[in-house]
């Protein structure tokens, strides 16, 4: 160990002629440790050296970080010739007490704000139940008045479908802008695509009701 102690201080001092005593005391604690561990591996039951291993770690690394604070690029240099790795410690940022103040108080309202979104949340579920129960109810009566008055149940489905469209854009609340400007052309657009989409649920209705027909009538005719 004294030799490699003397190769490795003589390699320092060729390098860093100027080197401070901190950066081989680093070293021979280096030395010291790798053989400890050495040790170790072969008498595991030694509880002297495995204190005394934990102990020259921790100085290690109390020296590495004031030569780390002190001189960054001999820190660097004497990690690289002693191969070993360094792990800075975690030091949480320091917090003013307004800036504590005013965390806690965000959190409060995000809290706060959260909960009122839970209860809306929760509300909203429940009335969307009782809609689709509702819903349910009312499509089972229309269904039987279609069956009673003997109505064309496409025609109404799309004129169902129509007025939800129609409900739909006056929610969006489309004003008609003054004629000869851009809005004005975008709507005369979205009128038009309006107008093909109205034209072909229209047709799609009357597909429908051709269909129907057709399978109808062939079910009567295999009746007869």
């Amino acid at each position: 160990m004294a030799h490699a102690m003397w190769k490795l201080r003589q390699r320092i001092m060729e390098v860093c002629p100027y080197s401070d005593e901190r950066e081989l005391t680093i070293a021979r604690m280096t030395l010291q440790i790798r053989n400890l561990k050495e040790h170790r591996v072969n008498t595991p039951t030694d509880i002297k050296a495995r204190i005394i291993l934990n102990d020259l770690i921790n100085k290690r690394k109390k020296k590495l970080k004031h030569l780390r604070k002190r001189d960054y690029e001999s820190f660097l240099w004497l990690l690289r010739t002693l191969q070993i790795k360094y792990t800075p410690a975690f030091t949480p940022p320091k917090e003013s007490r307004r800036a504590k103040m005013r965390r806690l108080v965000q959190e409060e309202a995000e809290a706060k704000i959260q909960e009122k979104f839970n209860e809306i949340e929760i509300r909203m579920m429940e009335e969307k139940e009782a809609l689709e129960e509702e819903k349910k109810i009312l499509w089972q009566q229309i269904e039987q008045d279609i069956e009673k008055y003997r109505l064309d149940k496409d025609l109404i489905e799309y004129k169902v479908e129509k007025a939800r469209r129609d409900n739909v854009e006056e929610r969006k609340g489309y004003v008609v802008p003054p004629p000869n400007t851009y809005q004005y052309i975008r709507y005369l657009r979205r009128m038009s695509s309006r107008e093909r989409t109205d034209k072909y649920l229209y047709n799609v209705m009357l597909a429908k009701k051709r269909n129907r027909q057709v399978a109808e009538g062939t079910k009567d005719g295999a009746s007869n």
